[in-house]
């Protein structure tokens, strides 16, 4: 650049100082997630592959925490809500898809993948708890664990056999509001109740079909306003 003048050059000087500063004051937005909504609810696919959902209704709002590290994610900024999965200990790529219910509170998502699944794989993350609400499990004739006693160990229930949960769902509630997931594929699928910052949670892990990722995996979210676990139940 050649400046005709020392007002040019003081000028072109001046131009890069205050725009290096808007720079520094207003950096480039992170990607923070995609979101959709329908009358009820609207979710969150963020960053992380982790799930925000906003209840509209009473503006009540339901995270999920990571669980493990053990994906990596890649979420695609556009709408449908789906993202790219790196399953590191089995070297493999999975895509998480979520398709939300045009007017009722619920979501499905799906993952799918091919070739082999030598570890089982917990996904999505688990939605956390809060202080006295309660894990609903449908063991034996059903079980309700308050999130904060600390007796109660971490427990890997199958869905598909006589010793772990015998109906496909799982939930949580205060006594009010709640939600359940449904895992609709059960066959190669159980639930590992674990503890987030001391306070119990539930993933649903996905296992092997004879060593291979197989047929695509889904599960049902819904929520509820009132009713807790009889809301469930119903």
């Amino acid at each position: 650049m050649i400046f005709r003048d020392s007002l040019s050059f003081a000028f072109a000087i001046a131009l890069f100082f205050f725009t290096s500063l808007a720079t520094a004051q207003n950096p480039p937005r992170e990607f923070a997630g995609i979101s959709d909504e329908n009358p009820a609810i609207a979710v969150t696919l963020n960053a992380d592959a982790t799930i925000t959902v906003l209840d509209k209704r009473t503006r009540q709002t339901w995270s999920q925490r990571l669980l493990s590290k053990d994906l990596t994610a890649s979420v695609e900024p556009k709408r449908p809500l789906k993202a790219t999965l790196h399953y590191t200990p089995a070297n493999i790529d999975n895509t998480a898809a979520i398709e939300l219910d045009p007017a009722a509170p619920e979501f499905t998502l799906t993952l799918s993948s091919s070739g082999p699944l030598p570890r089982s794989l917990s996904f999505p993350h688990p939605f956390t708890t809060d202080k006295g609400s309660y894990l609903i499990i449908p063991m034996n004739e059903g079980i309700s664990y308050p999130v904060d006693d600390p007796t109660i160990s971490p427990l890997h229930l199958t869905a598909y056999g006589g010793h772990g949960i015998c109906m496909p769902f799982f939930g949580a509630t205060d006594g009010r509001s709640a939600y359940m997931a449904i895992l609709e594929t059960p066959d190669d699928a159980l639930i590992r109740i674990e503890r987030l910052t001391d306070l119990l949670c539930i993933a649903p892990t996905w296992e092997s079909q004879k060593g291979q990722f197989g047929y695509t995996r889904r599960i049902r979210y819904v929520f509820f306003t009132e009713g807790g676990h009889v809301a469930i139940a119903k």
